[in-house]
């Protein structure tokens, strides 16, 4: 089995794509908080790891599938055997991304019940005063997007530049869809999926075949004859046993005159 993936093989998990938006942050005039150039880079390095991490629990799915034998006391037909690997498949999309998910949710139900302090301090800032006094005292100040505070949900984004920005760049980029590929599909939803936009089957059933082809085979089947087949059938056997003399004429004579007597009594 084969997975495709545009997302994780494209030019936005790759380190030059990376480098390059931190090259123009720096290179620039400060940002706004609130401008996507701001956390781009952090959106895409999240991107990369949930590449790195789906990539390595599909991996991990699919070799537990292939450790398991296929036994069975006959060879299976075609039609059997695509039925039987269709149905492992499915299972298997649906315990994985499940799994995956359960996992996923509560690392951002964590970060967001206890509001931690994000890298690109994107959710709180330091309220820095004036005049900085020794023992004076620096206060932290929650952000806002779009009317939302951050006080109120780790999830507030607004758009920037044809994606979101927010609390969390994490929650900003699960919000955001990439122009280039399935303009209805968030990273959200793709990252439910462990980012797989298409299994691909590849069944072979000749390598099956070959694999548990037996060293002999036997059958047996029921000849039916009708009954025009069935007299020419004995007849040719009792011509054969007359002309090799096993079966005396005088046998032959008193079954043909039962046969002719039995009809004159009916």
């Amino acid at each position: 089995m084969q997975i495709q993936s545009n997302i994780c093989s494209s030019d936005f998990v790759s380190n030059e794509w990376i480098n390059y938006i931190q090259n123009r942050l720096n290179s620039t005039e400060p940002c706004d908080i609130d401008d996507l150039y701001y956390s781009a880079d952090a959106q895409f390095q999240l991107l990369a790891s949930i590449c790195e991490l789906t990539q390595e629990t599909v991996r991990s799915a699919i070799k537990r599938l292939t450790a398991n034998n296929l036994i069975n006391i006959e060879l299976l037909s075609r039609a059997s055997l695509t039925e039987r690997i269709r149905m492992s498949i499915d299972q298997l999309q649906i315990t994985s991304p499940n799994t995956f998910r359960t996992t996923f949710s509560l690392i951002r139900e964590f970060v967001g019940t206890n509001m931690l302090l994000s890298g690109p301090s994107t959710n709180w800032v330091i309220n820095t005063p004036y005049e900085i006094v020794e023992g004076g005292k620096v206060n932290m100040k929650l952000l806002a997007y779009n009317g939302c505070s951050c006080e109120q949900s780790p999830q507030c984004v607004e758009s920037s530049k044809g994606m979101f920005v927010g609390y969390y760049a994490s929650e900003a980029f699960l919000k955001s869809t990439l122009a280039r590929f399935d303009s209805n599909s968030t990273i959200e939803s793709l990252v439910a999926q462990l980012m797989i936009e298409e299994y691909a089957r590849n069944l072979s059933y000749e390598k099956y075949f070959e694999q548990c082809a037996a060293s002999s085979c036997t059958y047996s089947y029921v000849l039916k004859r009708d009954m025009i087949e069935g007299i020419t059938y004995l007849l040719g056997l009792c011509y054969v046993l007359i002309a090799g003399g096993i079966l005396p004429i005088s046998i032959m004579l008193i079954y043909v005159l039962g046969v002719r007597r039995s009809v004159r009594l009916k």
